[in-house]
């Protein structure tokens, strides 16, 4: 899906916007230990996320499902940025064809603690590789995002967020919006659960769920 350049734009000018005010928000301390609390923001920890992605478009051949296996490694660099590693690997098959997409990021978060919740800013820059026994491409890759990341209890969070993302030189990737909400819940000091449900502009659907062990 193509995507008009002003809205593009709009999306990056805003996220600026509220990464400029959030890094303004509060003083920039030296990274502590994780303390414990219900979301992932400001947060160090590693984890692993399943994906199921299921497809919107019925053409003939083309994929109906895939599944993502995702690692990612979460560092708080200060009070209000943080420093993200993944790995994500996902196999999906059309028209007989197994196909293997495999995607290394490194982003950085800026953020900010609100009365209100914790809004956050997310970019992204990576490689992106997709395989098949008679294809192999492979480009750069970069994404941004921002959300909010709610306290629903002592518990529990609750994040929507909006991200976009692009494979300029990858001809089979099309450059994406993503819409989701991250639900988190921590089961005690060292661990949590996180489900994670998201749409994109094709309308196709994913649900995650993962396991995080905070240090």
């Amino acid at each position: 899906m193509k995507l008009q350049k002003s809205s593009v734009k709009t999306f990056v000018l805003a996220a600026l916007a509220s990464l400029s005010l959030t890094a303004s928000a509060a003083p920039i301390s030296a990274p502590a230990a994780s303390t414990q609390g219900a979301g992932l923001i400001g947060q160090n920890y590693v984890g692993a996320e399943f994906t199921y992605v299921r497809f919107n478009k019925q053409a003939v051949g083309a994929p109906k499902l895939a599944q993502d296996y995702g690692f990612f490694f979460n560092q708080a660099l200060c009070a209000n940025m943080d420093l993200g590693l993944s790995y994500d690997y996902t196999r999906l098959g059309a028209s007989g064809v197994n196909v293997r997409d495999y995607t290394a990021n490194l982003d950085l978060t800026a953020h900010t603690k609100l009365a209100w919740g914790k809004p956050f800013v997310t970019g992204t820059v990576g490689w992106e590789w997709i395989k098949t026994r008679s294809y192999n491409e492979n480009g750069f890759a970069y994404a941004l995002g921002t959300g909010v990341e709610f306290q629903a209890g002592t518990e529990v969070s609750v994040a929507p967020f909006v991200s976009y993302k692009d494979t300029p030189r990858v001809n089979v990737v099309e450059r994406s919006w993503n819409y989701g909400v991250r639900t988190n819940y921590r089961v005690n000091k060292e661990w949590s659960t996180t489900v994670t449900v998201a749409i994109n502009n094709d309308k196709d659907m994913s649900y995650g769920i993962g396991l995080n062990y905070h240090f």
